[in-house]
């Protein structure tokens, strides 16, 4: 008789568990204006605050609670489970704190450690525990690593030329004289770029719809995809749990690219606020550090930085310093930058190079080329499983008006921020090995920059130790924009990993405005050689 009341009970709780569940599903179809499963999320299916405050008022129930199970079968097992006295009218299962399916607090999610960071503390130097990239003719750390031993060869591809069209004798005037491809009108275009393969994203590890997940930029399913697979190469997925379990709380400081690439927006804005709002959160750049935050649930800073092409960079620098603060334990760091596959018009006094070829240090430098492309690296003070190098020191300044036009490089500046950057680290420039540069193939700007470098290390000349070795990742992947300055960092980080410098595509002959025979710097050229004891970033 026991056994049969136990049964009984459980069929009933069963069938009315399945009929709550089909009331709550009845109700949020209902408010949506469409069919949704008991499994969808609510908000993700298009739930607004006005419609959850309608649906709570339908059941009964407080609109935290719905945050807090926004499917149908969570929300009705939620008010079962509360009908019996479990739980608080608002919200067991974490407060009202909403989850990704896959990605638990496993991590720590107190306050941040006390004090500001110091030498002596542990903090100062930081490790780079995890990477993960996407980038012209990489989608992996082995992959760039094989495509950087080549200093022939780049990753670059050949892009259709436009549609034709009548030509203009504006456009004609425009024609430029390099080896550019000629396309509508005869006018010239730089045909080659740096692309990157639009891979989508894993909607089952997110959580999310289809609907939803196209409303995101690819620079947001870029650094979400990267985020994880760079948090998983650090050691910190738990499998078993399906969870992230780094060592503390774990900020995020990324950037974006530099337009939106959106037609209609001020008709969206204007007839459609609704459609515009998720446009913005979806690829707006402002977005992505919380957006990213949200989705991996992690709890320290969440910053969006922009700083034009050194972003990504700046980026580094602002995730080091929140580590040595206490800000938080880990910081996930980097970019994405995507623009539309299309060649661009060559024109005269612009960066891009005619011929479509990034030639950093060399005498047939004409420019640089456009290029996509998305990084992470995961930083910590913590003890790791694998460090790829150890940032020391960083730097931050800003050129001023210490040069004759906004976009110029100033050596004053360069060398201004390299000293920054040696002191922070405790470092004389003789210490230094390699250097990662910016090295964008101009053929004024790559002088500027190595006789920034060279007044910095003129004393070794003088104490007869090796020259610098520098280099530049832009041969083989073009300009990524404002992930420029990441994508230096992993490869130099590999460079140390691996014990090797990689050569620098395109490089030779060297820049002839460069007086290579009186300075203390060298341009690697061949596969091979020692670790740098410091890499620089381009930016």
């Amino acid at each position: 008789a026991t056994a049969s009341s136990a049964s009984a009970s459980a069929s009933a709780l069963t069938s009315t568990l399945a009929s709550l569940e089909s009331r709550v599903l009845a109700a949020m179809s209902e408010q949506l204006g469409r069919r949704i499963t008991a499994a969808d999320d609510f908000f993700e299916a298009g739930g607004t605050s006005v419609l959850a405050l309608r649906l709570c008022a339908s059941l009964g129930v407080r609109v935290a609670s719905l945050f807090a199970h926004p499917t149908a079968a969570r929300l009705a097992a939620f008010m079962r489970e509360d009908s019996d006295g479990g739980g608080g009218g608002g919200g067991g299962g974490g407060g009202g704190v909403r989850r990704s399916p896959r990605y638990g607090s496993s991590h720590a999610a107190g306050a941040p450690a006390r004090g500001a960071g110091s030498r002596d503390d542990g903090r100062h130097s930081v490790s780079v525990a995890g990477m993960a990239v996407r980038l012209p003719g990489a989608s992996s750390l082995e992959g760039l690593w094989e495509m950087l031993q080549s200093a022939d060869s780049d990753g670059l591809s050949t892009l259709p030329l436009p549609a034709p069209a009548p030509a203009s004798p504006a456009a004609a005037a425009r024609r430029h004289g390099g080896k550019a491809a000629e396309g509508a009108g005869g006018a010239a275009y730089v045909r080659r770029k740096g692309v990157v393969a639009d891979e989508g994203l894993e909607l089952a590890r997110w959580g999310l719809t289809v609907e939803r997940a196209t409303g995101f930029s690819r620079e947001l399913r870029l650094l979400l995809e990267l985020a994880h697979e760079a948090l998983e190469d650090a050691g910190w997925w738990d499998e078993a749990a399906q969870a992230l379990a780094p060592p503390g709380r774990v900020g995020v400081f990324v950037c974006g690219g530099s337009l939106p690439h959106l037609d209609g927006l001020d008709a969206m804005r204007r007839e459609r606020p609704d459609a515009y709002f998720s446009a913005e959160v979806g690829h707006d750049k402002d977005f992505l550090a919380s957006a990213l935050a949200y989705h991996l649930d992690l709890r320290g800073p969440a910053e969006t930085v922009a700083t034009s092409c050194s972003s990504s960079l700046v980026a580094v620098a602002r995730a080091a310093h929140a580590i040595r603060l206490g800000l938080c334990e880990v910081a996930l760091c980097g970019g994405a930058s995507c623009s539309p596959d299309d060649p661009v018009r060559s024109v005269a006094g612009m960066i891009w190079a005619a011929d479509g070829v990034c030639r950093p240090f060399c005498d047939a430098a004409a420019g640089t080329v456009p290029a996509d492309g998305a990084a992470l690296v995961v930083l910590t003070a913590a003890s790791v499983r694998r460090a790829y190098a150890t940032l020391e020191g960083v730097g931050l300044n800003n050129d001023g008006g210490r040069k004759s036009t906004f976009s110029q490089p100033s050596e004053a500046g360069q060398r201004e921020v390299i000293a920054m950057a040696l002191a922070d680290a405790g470092r004389e420039a003789a210490d230094v090995d390699y250097v990662e540069a910016h090295g964008t193939g101009t053929r004024v700007g790559d002088p500027i920059e190595v006789g920034a470098l060279a007044a910095l290390h003129a004393g070794r000349s003088a104490a007869g130790g090796a020259k610098l070795v520098v280099g530049s990742i832009k041969g083989h992947i073009g300009h990524t924009n404002t992930v420029a300055g990441v994508a230096s960092l992993v490869k130099a980080c590999l460079c140390v990993w691996h014990g090797a410098v990689s050569p620098t595509a395109h490089a030779d002959p060297l820049n002839s405005l460069i007086p290579w025979d009186e300075i203390p710097i060298e341009v690697a050229a061949a596969a091979g050689g020692g670790g740098g004891g410091g890499g620089g970033g381009g930016g």
